[in-house]
C-alpha cells in the first residue's frame, strides 16, 4: 500500500509540476503579447503624434510668414506716408529758436 501512495504523491507532483510549466509558459506567452501590443500602440501613438506636430508647425510657419508679411507691408506704408510728408525745416528750426533761445 505504501508503495501504491508513494506512486500517487509522485503522480500528483508531476501532475503539479507540468501545471507549474504550463503557467510559466502561459506568463511567458501573455507577457510577449503585452510587450507585442505596448510596441504596435506605442508605434501607432508616435506616427500619430508626429502627424499632428507636423500639421501644427505648418500652419505656425505659414501663420508667422503671414504676420511678417502684414508687419512688412505696415513698415513700408509707414515709411512711405513719412516720406511723402513735407518736410518744413525753416519753420522747426524757427520753433526751436523761439522755445529754447528766446
Amino acid at each position: 500500500m505504501e508503495n501504491n501512495e508513494l506512486e500517487i504523491i509522485n503522480h500528483l507532483l508531476e501532475v503539479e509540476k507540468g501545471a507549474s510549466s504550463l503557467i510559466d509558459e502561459a506568463q511567458l506567452e501573455a507577457e510577449k503579447t503585452i510587450l507585442d501590443a505596448k510596441t504596435k500602440y506605442n508605434k501607432e501613438y508616435k506616427e500619430k503624434y508626429d502627424s499632428i506636430v507636423t500639421l501644427l508647425e505648418e500652419d505656425y510657419k505659414k501663420e508667422l510668414q503671414k504676420a511678417d508679411e502684414k508687419h512688412q507691408k505696415e513698415m513700408d506704408d509707414y515709411k512711405k506716408e513719412l516720406e511723402s510728408k513735407e518736410i518744413k525745416t525753416k519753420e522747426f528750426n524757427d520753433f526751436l529758436d523761439k522755445e529754447f533761445f528766446a
